[in-house]
């Protein structure tokens, strides 16, 4: 029977690099290079950062992990220049879609519909019991 336990990315290391790679040949019919990439994006008034967003760039899919306006900069055109921003350096790097989740009912759903955002799925009782909404576009 498999024993369980708590483990390192780096005592991991190998054995993942050899699995995934049989498993890329498997699924994708080829060796694939997964590049993974961590970026930010920050809305600035001045020298006074009044917003933020986080992007992860994997399999030239971006997934928004992140994206937050100050309270007194809200409904000021502050997140869709971010997320704008967010699209067009994905297109630089030859991205194909973006993907995001929202809490059910937030402010944040009217901006990502206004861009271009469907529906992908809803996902009840999600972060701390509340709904939310994933949704994707294609750039």
């Amino acid at each position: 029977m498999a024993k369980i336990d708590s483990t390192t990315y780096r005592e991991i290391k190998d054995f993942n690099k050899k699995e995934w790679k049989q498993a890329d040949k498997e699924y994708y019919g080829k060796d694939v290079r997964w590049k993974e990439k961590t970026l930010f994006l920050k809305a600035t008034e001045g020298k006074k950062i009044i917003g933020s967003l986080k992007m992860h760039i994997e399999g030239r899919v971006v997934e928004v992990s992140s994206i937050i306006i100050a309270k007194d900069f809200r409904g000021k055109g502050v997140g869709r220049k971010l997320m704008e921003g967010a699209e067009n350096l994905a297109k630089k790097l030859r991205c194909h879609k973006m993907w995001l989740e929202t809490g059910e009912g937030w402010d944040a759903e009217y901006l990502y519909k206004s861009l271009g955002y469907k529906t992908t799925t809803k996902l009840p009782k999600h972060y701390l019991k509340r709904d939310f909404i994933l949704y994707t576009k294609f750039i």
